[in-house]
Formats: structure tokens, sequence, C-alpha cells
């Protein structure tokens, strides 16, 4: 959201933006939001267990290491990549998590 106002001489427009953010939203508790199990391993492995639980869930820099951890239950089920090398996907936070990330903007 933003707003802005005109300044009695005119000479200049002030503008202010507000932002709302509920990152830390259901952080502690987790009675609100359903969690995946990759979720709970995002939450686990970062820097912050346990909280700004629902930033991890959309926010993008997890949602490639969401969409990495899914790509590795797949290989692990045989139904993704059979035969071929996936070393490089094994790694959390690859490039290509980052590159997800990148494509949002």
């Amino acid at each position: 959201m933003s707003s802005f106002c005109i300044s009695p001489r005119r000479e200049r427009v002030l503008t202010r933006f507000v932002a709302f953010y509920r990152g830390a939203f259901d952080s502690t508790t987790h009675e609100n939001l359903p969690r995946t199990s990759y979720d709970i391993v995002i939450d686990e492995t970062s820097n912050k267990p346990g909280e700004q639980a629902f930033e991890k869930m959309i926010a993008g820099l997890y949602l490639g290491e969401i969409f990495r951890l899914i790509m590795c239950e797949m290989i692990d089920e045989g139904v993704l990549f059979l035969g071929q090398e996936t070393y490089k996907v094994e790694k959390p936070y690859v490039e290509l998590t980052l590159n997800l990330y990148r494509a949002q903007y």
C-alpha cells in the first residue's frame, strides 16, 4: 500500500510506503497453518529454527529449496532422472534453487 501528499507549495511530493510483514505468523505454536514435511525440514535446517514460519512457507528464497526437496524425494522413489547423476541436486540451496528465487523478480 502507498499513500502520498503534496506539500502546500506543491514543490515536492512526499511518498510513504506501508509494508505489512507477517513472516512470523504462527511461528511458535504451528497451530494455524498446515505444514508439510518439506516445511518442517526447511524450518529445522534454517538458521532460525522455530521462527518466521510463514515466511519459510512462502518466500522465494525457501520455495527453491522446497522444490529441491521434492525433486530429491522423487529421485529416491525412482520416478525422476532414472539412471542419471543427481549429486548436484542433493546439496541444499544449490544454484538451481537460487535461480528459482531470482526468477520471481
